[in-house]
């Protein structure tokens, strides 16, 4: 718990198996809702749901446990390098989704969808 793996195909008419990689998930995040690797192999965009609470919510939630204060899913948009051991987020969207995560073929940039535009933003945020 609190990791999350992956493991690298060769991608061949017959694909095999390259190797096993295993990271810890950034900090309020709980799963993956998309990932893409660079074109030139080194990082990886992964797109993040995760729990967004303020700290008067946490501290209303303390008191009062059944305030009906819902907790805010939010994802965010992170850059790992291949081996999972560099990490930065780049990017948090919150009320909306966001999808088609997909690299520039230079590697320069992440290209994703949300609010029905095509936005571009650098890996190094």
């Amino acid at each position: 718990r609190g990791n999350f793996s992956w493991d690298e195909y060769s991608l061949t008419t017959a694909p095999v198996f390259v190797t096993h990689r295993e990271s810890r998930l950034p900090k309020g995040c709980e799963g993956i809702q998309e990932a893409e690797m660079s074109p030139d192999g080194k990082q990886i965009a992964i797109l993040f749901t995760a729990i967004q609470t303020s700290s008067l919510e946490n501290l209303v939630q303390r008191l009062l446990p059944n305030s009906g204060f819902a907790n805010q899913t939010h994802l965010q948009l992170w850059v790992f390098s291949r081996d999972g051991n560099q990490r930065h987020l780049i990017g948090v969207e919150t009320g909306s989704a966001i999808s088609g995560v997909l690299w520039t073929l230079d590697s320069r940039q992440v290209s994703f969808m949300t609010h029905g535009k095509l936005f571009r933003i650098s890996p190094e945020g």
